[in-house]
């Protein structure tokens, strides 16, 4: 039955996946990417009753708080500040995960360097826009920070975890074109034909990478361990 349920899930997200990237006909883009999260995040709750522990609780909480970023991003388009600072609890909550899955209690090399680099950009950031600071720009800062690293860590553990590295990774080319999309104009990208094509083409690039890396942070619940 269990098989039957996410084969079924996964022919669903297929289909939401090219309206959200590819078509926008019989449904609206944003509602497409929308039912994408939200059927993640009842996936999740099923796979639940299958596997009860620590790792799977903290990945519902994650899928949860994207659940909720997802809604101010996608459906409502606004409080970008709010929206940034769950994707940051997620990837806080995926890296209380990995260090659940891997057993390292301990403060290791990895884990002071990636404070340093928060240190370090937050510093950079406020350098960069002091006459035009904006806290949007610090969350963002350390939210992408905490994904980095999270990926990074990922890799040590990809024979045992491969569903949830390759879906960071994916998390990761989302937003570059996040931030790519944010800064086009200042870059001059117009001199870059392909990024002006996948900025500016026929599908959704975003989504094109970020729908399947959250198909993937669902099924690590199932097949990762």
């Amino acid at each position: 039955m269990k098989k039957i349920i996410i084969f079924i899930y996964l022919v669903i997200q297929f289909i939401l996946y090219l309206f959200s990237v590819y078509f926008e006909t019989l449904i609206p883009r944003y509602i497409a990417c929308y039912l994408i999260i939200v059927i993640n995040f009842i996936m999740s709750l099923y796979l639940l009753y299958y596997h009860r522990n620590k790792v799977v609780v903290l990945n519902i909480l994650g899928l949860f708080f994207t659940l909720i970023s997802d809604t101010f991003l996608v459906i409502y388009d606004s409080h970008y500040l709010i929206a940034l600072f769950f994707f940051s609890v997620v990837h806080i909550l995926y890296f209380i995960k990995i260090k659940v899955v891997t057993k390292e209690y301990r403060i290791k090399l990895i884990d002071i360097f990636r404070f340093i680099s928060i240190i370090i950009a937050f510093v950079l950031v406020i350098i960069i826009t002091y006459n035009n600071f904006d806290l949007l720009y610090l969350v963002a800062a350390f939210y992408f920070l905490m994904l980095l690293f999270n990926f990074i860590y990922c890799i040590k553990i990809y024979k045992t975890n491969k569903l949830m590295t390759i879906g960071l990774l994916l998390f990761i080319f989302c937003d570059i074109f996040v931030g790519l999309n944010f800064i086009k104009e200042i870059l001059l990208l117009d001199s870059f034909p392909f990024l002006t094509f996948l900025l500016n083409g026929w599908f959704n690039t975003i989504w094109f990478f970020y729908a399947p890396s959250q198909v993937l942070l669902t099924l690590t619940i199932e097949y990762d361990n």
